[in-house]
């Protein structure tokens, strides 16, 4: 049977409003609603306004495209997001037109069916559908599987006839060895009277059922900031400094975005983002997929454009409201840009969330593309039968960071450009960049296809083929890893770090002690330009006239 449910700002107040008063009983510490928007005066205080949404919704409807991918499917629509900044391809149109990512799910398939709509002549194009994914979750679901869990008998029987409140909203969630490996699970917690444990509940939301539960212990109640109402997504911007050229937005799930970055004008790299970041628990068993942006754990405080020592920094940093307490997430981005044309790309990952022994997982994505798209070419240092040194692989796969080896400047991978220059690959190995504990970091090349595999806006919840790790930590379909050619190709990069927690003094790892003592995990290479760490021959700058 067919379901249709317009996510409407009355909807979407009622359902806040009831989170709210489940969290602002006394006695009972919370945390923000994880995953959800938040409406500001009828509407969301970014993006789209409820009549755009709905309009969205119409054209989406009445795609005969759209509808084809659901024909005879259980499917609900779920949101309509902005598209941002990206304008490339048949995106250009959304440069002067105002578009909508619209996002149906399908729960007979466990699929996502994404479009853009052109609100302005109502046309709808870049359909696709995506398999083993599923977006954020709304507040109207959000509602549903609080009720569901609060009236199930397995949770009454945990709690007792003990009072217990929600302590953090729905968010996407696995558990392994159950239907929550092919159907759409949330996880939500409860704070139960009488213990400082929480109650984690899997709620299936293709089923509308509880299908386990945990009880989740910590080691004190950390120190929970005070709910804060987010003032809207921060501004996009450019930069051009010190030979740099690049432009920033924070999109709506896909984290902080710096794109069309060029060094003395030079292409660098065309995009790069945080698809998401996955949690992990008890061995990989059960965790959270956290999406990171607008629609998802928000922005606090506006995009910050920082000096640092060479060069300049461009961050973003992203929390749940009662962040520094239990099962409540913080991440910060960072893009480094040095003068010598040296860049990283960096990911710290705060905690405390659910649990002691948490592994993050942040999924950056980054279409390469030193000196232009075309003809890149990819190597990476490893060891064979007869040697040790530079392989270049023929086909899209997996080299991953592991032990090494590295070479004498402890670089690992190599992206090159046509003409032979690009940059040269350091992970964290434990010793360099920040000390503590290696990336341990899955490193995987692909070839580049437009609005596709990750090139489209706000890509869903990724669920990695069922759960966790499984089968191999890349965070998107392994149908995109199909074994095309990635010699002389336009190429895109996945970059995965597995950083494990450590919440025992002194060495604090991806942990949160309180607000203002904090450690997180760093992760991310640094890019050097040149073999043996010297610069290429970039263009000297054009003097003043």
């Amino acid at each position: 049977m067919k379901g249709r449910i317009v996510l409407v700002p009355g909807i979407l107040l009622v359902a806040l409003l009831a989170l709210s008063a489940y969290l602002a009983l006394p006695g009972l510490s919370s945390s923000q609603p994880k995953s959800l928007p938040i409406p500001q005066g009828g509407d969301r205080n970014w993006g789209l306004t409820s009549a755009q949404i709905e309009r969205a919704r119409q054209l989406a409807m009445a795609d005969r495209q759209v509808l084809t991918l659901l024909k005879g499917k259980r499917y609900q629509f779920i949101d309509a997001l902005p598209t941002g900044q990206k304008f490339d391809g048949e995106m250009a149109v959304c440069a002067q037109h105002t578009c909508g990512q619209v996002e149906i799910y399908n729960f007979t398939d466990n699929a996502t069916v994404s479009a853009i709509a052109d609100l302005d002549v109502g046309r709808v194009f870049l359909v696709q559908e995506i398999p083993n994914s599923y977006p954020n979750v709304n507040a109207e679901l959000a509602e549903q599987a609080i009720r569901i869990a609060r009236n199930d008998p397995q949770v009454l029987a945990q709690t007792k006839g003990r009072r217990f409140e929600t302590s953090m909203a729905p968010a996407n969630a696995w558990l392994a060895d159950s239907p929550c490996m092919v159907h759409w699970c949330v996880g939500p917690t409860f704070e139960v009277e009488g213990t400082d444990d929480h109650l984690l509940v899997f709620v299936d939301l293709t089923d509308m059922r509880v299908v386990d539960t945990r009880w989740l212990s910590y080691p004190d109640r950390g120190d929970p900031m005070p709910m804060h109402i987010p003032g809207g997504c921060p501004a996009p911007g450019t930069v051009n400094q010190n030979g740099w050229s690049l432009a920033y937005e924070t999109t709506g799930n896909d984290g902080f975005r710096v794109y069309n970055v060029t060094y003395r004008g030079r292409p660098v790299f065309r995009d790069a983002k945080m698809v998401q970041v996955d949690v992990g628990y008890a061995g990989g068993t059960w965790g959270y997929h956290d999406s990171v942006g607008c629609s998802a754990i928000q922005p606090y405080g506006e995009t910050q454009i920082l000096p640092i020592e060479g060069g300049f920094r461009v961050t973003q940093d992203f929390r749940m409201g009662g962040w520094g307490g239990n099962c409540a997430y913080r991440y910060q981005q960072y893009f480094d840009f040095y003068n010598d044309g040296r860049f990283r790309i960096r990911v710290d990952s705060f905690g405390r969330g659910c649990s002691t022994d948490g592994v993050y997982r942040p999924g950056i994505r980054v279409d390469i593309g030193p000196g232009g798209e075309a003809g890149n070419v990819f190597k990476y240092y490893g060891n064979s039968f007869a040697h040790t040194g530079w392989f270049a692989p023929a086909l899209e796969g997996g080299f991953h960071q592991g032990n090494g080896p590295y070479d004498l400047g402890n670089r690992k991978w190599q992206q090159l450009g046509a003409d032979g220059q690009g940059y040269w690959l350091e992970p964290r190995n434990g010793t360099n960049l920040e000390v503590g504990p290696p990336d341990n970091a899955r490193y995987y090349v692909l070839q580049f296809h437009a609005g596709a595999e990750g090139d489209q806006p706000n890509l869903p919840t990724q669920t990695y083929g069922g759960y966790g790790c499984n089968p191999d930590c890349f965070p998107g379909q392994p149908s995109w890893m199909n074994g095309e050619p990635i010699q002389n190709q336009n190429l895109v990069l996945w970059y995965i770090a597995q950083s494990q927690t450590n919440p025992n003094p002194p060495n604090y790892w991806c942990w949160t002690v309180s607000q203002t003592q904090t450690y997180p995990c760093p992760s991310g290479p640094m890019y050097h330009t040149g073999e043996g760490g010297l610069p290429f021959p970039f263009p000297s700058p054009t003097p003043n006239p």
